[in-house]
């Protein structure tokens, strides 16, 4: 059965995110423990712990600050363009609405086609089936009387028995695929089993419905792909992989955060402190572009 896309967990999803904006504000009304050797709660002194660099939280330096903010404005450029997600997402959404009112209103009529659609598939096989195993019976009879067929049989069960003895798995697939591909079904199969097997025609509105699905099953690739050449571009121009650029943008907000509340800075070594302090539009220019 042919079926769209349900929403149908939305609700749920929407009653886990309230129980859990609830919770943390019933937790902001109780009172916090503070520390009894400094008179300070424990997770604003995990906040003043000195920030460690390592291959993950990179050091904020002048270069890089100005190699992301220049990657992510090529990265947006691209995103926006006429080859980048956001082109193949308007497509996309243009044709799933299209598609979803012909389901709605199609819906029996798309399923008893596909119904009859397996049926046809089906019938296949099971034609396909009698002519492998009548081929067989008359391979049979024939190889006892053919010294050629008989002793190519011979060649080809001594290869596979060697190569299961040593292990030798590709050498095992490739005869099992060559004697897999003298079973294959001809064209003379195939129009034999036509005779007995009937595709069913598509009515005008199940053709429409399926050619949608192969447009938006090729644009759904097709946007898959920019959104990893995207990520691919950001990652060759920022020389950040996407965990590093994501810290980095998280410390920059961080940075321009405390900045608004006028807060002391932590969470930053005293060389970062200095440094962001002459690079203020630098900072804000990479804050805005990061998500």
């Amino acid at each position: 059965m042919i079926v769209k896309t349900s929403f149908r967990w939305l609700p749920a999803v929407i009653l886990l995110i309230s129980w859990g904006t609830a919770h943390a504000q019933i937790g902001g009304l109780i009172k916090k423990k503070l520390d009894k050797s400094t008179g300070k709660d424990p997770a604003e002194q995990a906040v003043d712990a000195p920030v460690v660099f390592d291959k993950v939280t990179l050091e904020i330096t002048q270069e890089r600050i100005e190699k992301l903010t220049a990657a992510k404005r090529a990265v947006r450029k691209f995103f926006e363009g006429p080859t980048g997600p956001a082109a193949y997402e308007k497509q996309f959404a243009a044709l799933d609405a299209r598609q979803t009112a012909i389901y709605e209103k199609q819906v029996d009529n798309i399923n008893g086609w596909d119904e009859k659609r397996r049926d046809y598939e089906r019938c296949m096989d099971s034609t396909f089936s009698a002519i492998h195993d009548r081929k067989n019976s008359q391979f049979g009879a024939g190889a006892m009387s053919d010294p050629a067929a008989m002793r190519k049989a011979m060649e080809w069960g001594q290869a596979l028995a060697a190569a299961q003895q040593k292990g030798d798995t590709a050498a095992v697939r490739k005869i099992t695929e060559q004697l897999g591909g003298s079973k294959a079904p001809t064209k003379a199969d195939s129009a034999e089993a036509a005779k007995h097997c009937v595709y069913p025609p598509q009515p005008p509105l199940v053709k429409e419905y399926l050619g949608l699905k192969r447009q938006l099953d090729s644009l759904g690739s097709l946007r898959q792909e920019a959104e990893t050449q995207a990520g691919k571009m950001e990652e060759t121009m920022s020389g950040m992989n996407a965990r590093q650029s994501a810290i980095f943008c998280e410390r920059i907000k961080q940075f321009v955060q405390q900045l608004k509340e006028k807060k002391k800075h932590v969470g930053f070594s005293d060389d970062e402190v200095k440094r962001l302090a002459n690079l203020d539009q630098a900072i804000r220019d990479l804050e805005a572009l990061c998500p």
